[in-house]
């Protein structure tokens, strides 16, 4: 008994975005295979200059039958305050993106639903699962014995 886990739900929304040149987080800690972008630096909606600390795949669980996703090549910018999804990067990917006015439908090249967005407030935020995220840590008593401090 070691090691206590508390488990936080983590949000993990993102929004479909026509105007993204690049999908976007904040969220260094979502990057998979990460690579660092040197010296890169991107124009936000506001013609505010951001840098990009990192870049790589994050992993999300879709609401189309639980499947998980990767979106691929992601630029971290930890002054974001949501996260983004290019229409123009899932279009280059071979993926087709449906607009109405209850939400998008993305499906892969094959033809295949992989997900779909709901149209909220105006804008197209992407159906995933809350995902359940462990966090462990060492309690206090252990490190009092590490310590030996009893």
């Amino acid at each position: 008994m070691g090691k206590v886990v508390s488990k936080a739900i983590i949000y993990r929304d993102w929004y479909i975005d026509s105007g993204a040149s690049v999908h976007l987080t904040a969220n260094t800690d979502w990057i998979a295979s990460r690579y660092r972008k040197v010296k890169e630096e991107i124009i936000v909606a506001n013609q505010e200059t951001v840098s990009v600390t990192c870049a790589g795949d994050v992993k999300i669980i879709t609401t189309v039958n639980g499947s998980e996703r990767d979106i691929e090549d992601v630029f971290c910018v930890p002054e974001l305050t949501t996260n983004l999804i290019s229409v123009s990067k899932l279009i280059e990917k071979g993926n087709r993106v449906y607009f109405n006015k209850d939400g998008s439908l993305i499906h892969n090249r094959d033809g295949d639903l992989v997900t779909t967005a709901t149209l909220l407030n105006g804008v197209y935020r992407l159906n995933t699962q809350e995902q359940l995220i462990a966090a462990v840590t060492t309690s206090g008593h252990i490190w009092h014995r590490r310590l030996d401090q009893q």
